[in-house]
């Protein structure tokens, strides 16, 4: 499996980032074009006759805030490999409609789903995170994989922000459309080390 970082660019801005703020929001960290894609899939002479693991996973920065997003992901696509997406889901109409048309290239889907209750976030999300489960349903179906990974991370200020809650609220939010649910750890600090309420919290 590929990992391309196709941007550094993110508005999301969550608690548990550990890119620094200035270089996220003024695109100081630089784009991948279509063109060093291309570039690399050749050198490594990487294609869908690759075997099993030839996904190439999609990250940024938000990926779909790339300039060119659709022209990464076309190129991935004229070589017939399949793509696993990380994003925040708080892309526009066009870009919805274009995964959704092109569902068929994304095995999976790690939506970023933390802080959704902040800065009316979780009208886009929803919207996004609905009409793909809805185009995973119809094509891909879910025998096979959840497709579909809330992916939440359990921040350092756990206590204040009751992530139990929060999950009861945002499957609810999202019709019980939820197959599978990804947990991961703020790494920004120290409060890991012998956590016994964070380890009670994961629990």
């Amino acid at each position: 499996m590929f990992n391309f970082i196709i941007n550094g660019t993110c508005s999301k801005g969550c608690s548990f980032c550990f890119t620094e703020e200035v270089a996220r929001l003024q695109h100081s960290l630089g784009e991948m074009s279509p063109q060093r894609v291309e570039e690399l899939l050749d050198y490594y002479k990487f294609d869908s006759r690759s075997g099993p693991d030839s996904d190439v996973r999609i990250l940024g920065g938000e990926p779909t805030q790339h300039s060119n997003f659709t022209g990464v992901i076309d190129t991935i696509i004229q070589r017939k490999l399949k793509i696993n997406l990380v994003s925040n889901f708080l892309f526009g109409e066009s870009t919805r409609d274009y995964i959704v048309k092109n569902i068929k290239a994304f095995r999976w889907m790690l939506p970023n789903s933390a802080e959704l209750n902040e800065k009316n976030r979780l009208k886009t999300w929803k919207k996004n995170y609905l009409a793909i489960y809805d185009a995973y349903q119809a094509t891909w179906g879910f025998a096979e994989s959840p497709r579909l990974y809330l992916s939440l991370t359990i921040s350092s200020d756990f206590k204040e922000r009751n992530h139990f809650e929060y999950i009861k609220w945002l499957v609810k939010e999202v019709h019980h459309k939820v197959n599978a649910i990804r947990i991961g750890l703020d790494l920004t600090g120290t409060y890991l080390i012998n956590n016994k309420e964070l380890g009670k919290e994961l629990t």
